[in-house]
C-alpha cells in the first residue's frame, strides 16, 4: 500500500476508476424520517438523539458508497455543533471509514499562524497519544484555509508530509 495520502487516493481513484468523493455534510432535520422516527427523543436539539441519527445515516450511507469512491468528505462543522458528543461521532465516523477502506477527508478548514497553527495541525493530523484515545484515529487528510498565507499552510503541510498525509488547501 502506498506510504503518502496522495499516493493511495490516487491508487484508490485508478481502482474505483472514479474521482467522485462524497461528502458528509448532515443536517439533522434533513436526515430521512426513518432515521429520526426511531430515536427517543427524536429532537435535534438533544445532542445524544441527534449524533445517535447523523452516526447511523452516515454509517449507512459510507457502507453504500464504499465500494464505489475512493473517499468521503467529514464536515466538521456539523458535529461541532452538539460539542463534545458531536466531536466524538465525528472521529467514530473516522474509524467507520478507515474500517470500509475508503480514504477520509476531514472537512476541518484550519487556518491560522504559528503555534495555533502548529496545535491545530496537531490536533487534526496525529492520531492521538493521549491516555483512553489509543484507538482514535485522525483523517488521511483535512481542508484548511489558505488565507493566512504561508505562514498558515506549513505547519499543516509539515505535519501532514510527517504523517503521510495530505492537506487541501481553500483558496477562494
Amino acid at each position: 500500500m502506498a506510504s503518502h495520502f496522495a499516493d493511495r487516493l490516487c491508487e484508490a481513484v485508478r481502482n474505483k476508476k472514479t474521482s467522485l468523493i462524497v461528502g458528509l455534510d448532515p443536517v439533522y432535520t434533513r436526515l430521512p424520517e426513518a432515521i429520526r422516527s426511531h430515536r427517543q427523543m427524536n429532537d435535534e436539539f438533544d445532542a445524544a438523539a441527534a449524533v445517535d441519527a447523523i452516526f447511523d445515516f452516515c454509517t449507512q450511507t459510507m457502507r453504500i458508497v464504499a465500494p464505489m469512491v475512493p473517499a468521503v468528505k467529514i464536515n466538521i462543522a456539523f458535529f461541532e455543533r452538539y460539542l463534545w458528543e458531536g466531536v466524538e461521532t465525528y472521529y467514530n465516523l473516522i474509524t467507520e471509514a478507515d474500517d470500509l477502506g475508503i480514504e477520509i477527508i476531514g472537512d476541518v478548514k484550519r487556518g491560522d499562524i504559528g503555534h495555533t497553527a502548529e496545535l491545530y495541525a496537531s490536533a487534526h493530523l496525529e492520531n492521538p497519544e493521549l491516555a483512553g484515545l489509543e484507538d482514535t484515529l485522525a483523517p488521511d487528510a483535512i481542508t484548511i484555509n489558505g488565507y493566512t498565507g504561508a505562514d498558515g499552510i506549513k505547519p499543516f503541510a509539515d505535519m501532514a508530509a510527517k504523517q503521510g498525509k495530505g492537506v487541501f488547501v481553500l483558496v477562494r
